[in-house]
């Protein structure tokens, strides 16, 4: 059943969500920040996939580049961009769904203004995730499109892309739009897709916005307390990365994350690899059920880590081939 996202709960909500963010996603307080000035007049509908008909059209919401961008103009834009892949399908956009954790705000602001509920859908496994493609529908279909998609920069210009374009490509095409933006970030409506689509992935999944609401206890598994002791720093790709030698509280251990924005494997004190995307590695605030980003993780800092297991999903041989240790074995070589 739906429920109504408003004043009451938002924060709530941000916050809660934040637990899955796996070190990346939007900062909490900056999150909250950006929709303090439509807070009071918030009421979002937040829809089960099965409250809207098989054949109605739905899109993903997302900015994609960097975390540190200021937040992208909502007002007047978004609904440009709506109307903008409309003209293209030429059939009506029903709702928004995420493309992944970490960015409740972007979604709200953008439901708001568009008029439009959110359904409670995640195709990246209830997770952030680093690329375009980490999507269910790419992981089931290679040649998935993750185009039509409209795309809008930070100096107010709209960029529609109306052919079918692969989630491998569009991964490419749209990391270059923004690196020709002021800030290094873009505002993207793409992946639409029919409710029935969503419908199939939704039924397997274990966790959802409708869960973080409800009253129920969230299971995580047991966390660990660690320190940051060293950090180094490189790029990779155009991406920064980060190995970061951590001391595990109870047991005085040095253990060594490898960090990718939000993909993140962990290795012990032998470089033996304990845990590894798909695998939720989540970074968690020392005193609070809160997540905290990877950023934040400087020498001296303290924080709790649990090891969450994928989404079902992602569970497969198919998503360790697409978001596993392989596509990240040039850490290796940085690990010694």
């Amino acid at each position: 059943m739906s429920i109504i996202i408003d004043q009451h709960n938002v924060e709530k909500f941000i916050t809660k969500a934040s637990v899955f963010t796996t070190g990346g996603g939007l900062d909490v307080k900056r999150q909250i920040e950006s929709i303090a000035p439509i807070k009071d007049q918030l009421n979002i509908k937040l829809l089960e996939t099965t409250e809207l008909s098989p054949s109605d059209l739905v899109c993903s919401v997302t900015e994609i580049g960097s975390p540190t961008a200021p937040p992208l103009e909502k007002a007047g834009v978004i609904t440009q961009m709506i109307h903008a892949i409309e003209q293209v399908l030429q059939q009506g956009i029903k709702g928004f769904y995420p493309a992944e954790v970490g960015q409740e705000s972007i979604m709200l602001e953008s439901a708001y203004y568009a008029d439009l509920p959110i359904v409670d859908f995640d195709p990246a496994g209830f997770r952030a995730v680093p690329f375009v493609d980490i999507s269910v529908f790419r992981l089931a279909d290679p040649a998935a499109a993750f185009c039509p998609a409209v795309i809008a920069t930070d100096s107010g210009e709209l960029i529609t892309i109306p052919t079918k374009m692969t989630y491998d490509r569009a991964e490419i095409v749209i990391r270059t739009l923004t690196q020709l933006t002021r800030h290094g970030c873009v505002l993207a409506l793409g992946e639409v897709r029919t409710v029935g689509e969503l419908q199939k992935y939704a039924k397997d999944s274990l966790y959802s916005y409708h869960l973080l609401l409800s009253n129920e206890n969230i299971k995580l598994p047991k966390s660990k307390l660690y320190q940051v002791i060293d950090k180094k720093e490189f790029e990779h790709s155009g991406f920064l990365c980060e190995t970061i030698k951590l001391r595990e509280a109870e047991s005085n251990k040095t253990f060594t994350l490898c960090i990718y924005n939000e993909a993140i494997m962990l290795y012990d004190e032998d470089l033996k690899l304990i845990a590894s995307v798909p695998e939720r590695i989540l970074l968690l605030d020392e005193t609070k059920q809160q997540g905290i980003a990877t950023m934040d993780l400087v020498v001296g800092k303290k924080f709790n880590l649990a090891v969450l297991p994928p989404e079902p999903a992602w569970a497969t041989p198919a998503a360790h081939e697409l978001f596993g240790k392989k596509r990240f074995a040039f850490f290796k070589k940085y690990l010694k």
